[in-house]
This record gives C-alpha cells, sequence and structure tokens, in this order.
C-alpha cells in the first residue's frame, strides 16, 4: 500500500503543543473553526466538521495511543466524494512533542566531542551517549558540525565569565593574575584524562579548515585577551605593575602561554616543565 510521511517541526513550551492539539478551543482556530467532539480515549471516536465557503466538511477520527502530554496518535479519514468510506483511505496521524531535554542533550555531546574531537565522535556515538534518535538529533541541533558548533559555543558560555569573575575579584588585580596562572599549571598537571581544553583541540583538529570554529575561538580568546588586560591595567594603576610594562602585551603574551600550557597538558607534561614556564611568566609580571 502507498504511504508518505510528513513531519513538522514547531518550537514551542511542551505543554503548549499539547493544548493546542487536543483543547477545542485551540483546534477550532487551525481547524477552520471546526467543532470538536472526543473524550480522547483510547479506542474512542473524535469528530471534526467544520464549514467552509459555505461547505460542510467531517474528518473521521479513532485514537489510537494517548500519552499525555507527550503523543497523540490517531487514524484520520478526511471526507471526500472522490475516496470511499474505507480503511485503506484512513492515515495514521501523530502529534508528539520533544521526549529529551535539548540542554541536557547538548552538554552530553559537549562532553563526547571533549573526549573523543570531532572526527572521533560519530554520528552513531552520539545517538548512543545521549540516547536520543538520529532524527531527533537532526531536527533539534542540525548537522553533527552545527551540533559542535553549538556544543564549544556552550563550552565558550561555561568557561569564559568563570575566568573573567576571577580577573576581576577585588583585592589584589596582579594577584588574580597570578592566581589564573596557576590553576591553568594545577589542571594541566593533574588532568588524568589528558583532555585538555575544547577549545583549544578545537583550534589544533579543525580551525585551519573551519572558519566558524576560527570565529568562536577567536572570540572565547578576544574575551580572556581583555580581562586580563583589565587586571594588569588595574594592577599598573595600583603600583602592582612596573610603569614600564604594557598591559595589553603582557595580557597577549599570557593568552599565548596559557593555550600553550592547554596543548602541553593533551600530552603527558612533566610538572618541572609546567613550573618553570610558570615561575617565567611570574618573572615577566614583576
Amino acid at each position: 500500500m502507498p504511504t508518505s510521511t510528513s513531519h513538522v517541526r514547531i518550537e514551542a513550551p511542551r505543554e503548549t503543543v499539547w493544548a493546542v492539539v487536543t483543547q477545542p478551543g485551540y483546534i477550532k482556530q487551525w481547524q477552520y473553526g471546526g467543532d470538536l467532539d472526543t473524550d480522547r480515549s483510547v479506542g474512542s471516536p473524535i469528530r471534526f466538521r467544520a464549514e467552509w465557503d459555505g461547505q460542510v466538511f467531517e474528518q473521521w477520527v479513532t485514537v489510537l495511543k494517548v500519552d499525555a502530554p507527550h503523543r497523540l496518535q490517531y487514524s484520520l479519514f478526511a471526507q471526500d466524494d472522490s475516496f470511499p468510506d474505507r480503511s485503506f483511505c484512513y492515515g495514521d496521524v501523530m502529534s508528539r512533542t520533544r521526549e529529551f531535554d535539548p540542554d541536557v542533550a547538548l552538554r552530553q555531546a559537549m562532553e563526547l566531542f571533549w573526549d573523543r574531537g570531532y572526527a572521533a565522535t560519530s554520528m552513531a556515538d552520539l545517538v548512543e551517549h545521549l540516547g536520543v534518535a538520529r532524527a531527533g538529533i537532526y531536527s533539534v541541533f542540525g548537522s553533527k558540525r552545527e551540533l559542535y558548533l553549538k556544543a564549544l559555543q556552550r563550552y565558550s558560555n561555561d568557561k569564559d565569565p568563570v575566568l573573567v569573575g576571577l580577573l576581576g575579584r577585588p583585592g589584589s588585580a596582579l594577584g588574580n593574575v597570578r592566581d589564573l596562572v596557576e590553576i591553568y599549571a594545577a589542571e594541566v598537571v593533574g588532568d588524568e584524562r589528558r583532555r585538555g581544553c575544547l577549545m583549544v583541540n578545537s583550534a589544533v583538529e579543525l580551525s585551519a579548515r573551519d572558519a566558524a570554529v576560527t570565529a568562536l575561538i577567536g572570540r572565547s580568546w578576544e574575551v580572556l585577551e581583555a580581562a586580563l588586560t583589565s587586571a594588569l591595567v588595574r594592577a599598573k594603576q595600583d603600583g602592582e605593575l612596573s610603569p614600564e610594562k604594557d598591559p595589553q602585551a603582557l595580557a597577549r603574551l599570557l593568552v599565548v602561554v596559557l593555550q600553550g600550557l592547554r596543548v602541553l597538558g593533551r600530552a603527558e607534561p612533566r610538572p618541572s616543565l609546567v613550573r618553570d614556564a610558570v615561575d617565567q611568566v611570574s618573572a615577566a609580571l614583576s
């Protein structure tokens, strides 16, 4: 028997979608002013009746499945003189709301990409790790690349404000900068999984061939540079930093060193190597 399938994606809260497809007042608005008669229990009939341009239209429906507020499935026969009221002229209609939390799924995807990288993560891996069907991933996030970009943006949204907040703490501005360097060093040495930083990993793997990835990374590093510059300007104003020092140049040096430490962290960094680098940065800040 010939069949056809179509899907409509609606960006709205689950409860709103459920109300629109089940409550007579809403149905009347999208069903040509039609009236609805049903109790929506499985096996019960649904009857739509509407008048359009002086002509009466009727549709007969049998409820097949109800799982409020997730799914309403029914068979449908639309009255038409060219079609007999026979079973093969009925079609199944299903209204189903999204059954997973996109925010949770995005965070899970971010963690998987962070662990494996972009190329080594397949759509099959994502389906298994997220517990979401392939069609669900595509409908919400788009392609694997689009999902990766969203995951990278989520990573930036999570991490960047923390760094900005640390550098903007009251008290010693130079002390805040030194603390940040020590935090980076400790994370690099203590990263047993050798995951590094998703931004740096993406720069190494993808930035040479993906302009969108490069732009995301650039914006994140600009945020770090601006926060470092602001802290060093304050340190200079407070007399913590030598008058001869250039805050912006020092900030850029720190961005390079800190991201270099992240790259080093993907290998097997020797604590003494990291310590020497941190001591040299400390000397530059004196």
